[in-house]
């Protein structure tokens, strides 16, 4: 389950308290702001630094990086100062390093940063900050700990996609015994979310290379320099799928954890407060028990796409699994 930030903040304080911090964590989320604001709060908890931004925390013992080359990529020649600087004795002194946009780590800065994660300094805390985490090597994710954040209440966040699925929800659970219509007309507003919004982007992806490469051609016949471009833009357009993809996904969990919450007594934890009404009304008829194994469900749809799995098939098992 995912953690509002207080909850995880709380948690890496217990920890540093008790001598166990870890040397590497992992804070994903969908909400880019979201991420650094939690970076920041763990900066000024866990170290006493406070900044208004991420990039104004660089000192003699914290360093942070993002993308910032043309084709938005972190590249080795910025991994290299992080890894001599973690290194440094600090006389006790915490020295942290932040990626922000880690999943955008080129495969070299990716297996030198590797090196750091297999064999962490003394007195370091690695923050690695992206919304998406699959674009990271595995044996990069299987060394940090995961904390991922969870989505703000909807009255704060709600947009398009987030109304779509909720209009979809609605009908879910009329009475007792329903026959799992409802879920295979969920599973088409989802499909039908995933699959325009994978066009949309490819298109606008395609166009605005064309229009890039047209202006750098004026300047440069670098073919090799044009490729990366061409990649870039298609990483991004991917890599604005899966945060949509996320989406998608973190409003069903978050919509049977309003339900689960319903049940415990606590609306007053919701995600979704305006689909108070339905969530207390499904919550009332499932019960704690089914709910939590349907959470389980698209806990597990969450963990298949990171996976090799054809996405339609782990979409289609996990949304019937959960909601027929």
């Amino acid at each position: 389950m995912a953690f509002d930030e207080q909850t995880a903040l709380s948690y890496l304080a217990r920890a540093q308290e008790a001598g166990r911090l870890g040397h590497a964590y992992l804070i994903t989320g969908s909400d880019a702001d979201g991420r650094e604001a939690f970076g920041l709060s763990v900066l000024e908890k866990l170290a006493g630094i406070r900044v208004p931004q991420l990039r104004a925390a660089e000192s003699e013992h914290t360093a942070v990086i993002r993308p910032e080359s043309l084709s938005r990529r972190i590249k080795i020649d910025q991994i290299r100062p992080i890894e001599r600087r973690l290194q440094n004795a600090s006389g006790g002194i915490l020295k942290i390093a932040v990626i922000e946009e880690a999943d955008r780590l080129m495969p070299q800065a990716a297996n030198a940063f590797l090196k750091t994660l297999e064999e962490p300094p003394a007195d370091c805390l690695i923050l690695l900050l992206t919304g998406a985490p699959e674009q990271l090597l595995e044996t990069i994710l299987s060394r940090c700990i995961r904390i991922p954040l969870r989505a703000l209440p909807i009255g704060d966040t709600v947009g398009p996609v987030e109304q779509a699925l909720l209009a979809a929800l609605r009908p879910q659970f009329p009475k007792p015994g329903h026959n799992g219509s409802g879920a295979i007309a969920l599973l088409g507003a989802v499909n039908s979310q995933l699959s325009g919004v994978r066009d949309t982007l490819k298109k606008e992806a395609d166009a605005k290379f064309k229009a890039e490469a047209k202006e750098l051609r004026k300047t440069t016949d670098s073919h090799d320099f044009l490729k990366q471009l061409e990649q870039a833009s298609k990483a991004g357009a991917q890599a604005a799928y899966l945060g949509h993809r996320r989406t998608v996904f973190t409003t069903l969990l978050g919509w049977l954890g309003d339900c689960l919450s319903q049940t415990a007594g606590h609306p007053e934890h919701l995600s979704f407060a305006t689909e108070s009404a339905t969530t207390a009304r499904v919550g009332q008829l499932l019960g704690t028990e089914d709910i939590l194994r349907r959470l389980t469900h698209i806990e597990d749809l969450f963990s298949n796409l990171e996976t090799n799995v054809s996405e339609n098939l782990a979409v289609e098992v996990g949304v019937l699994e959960a909601f027929a």
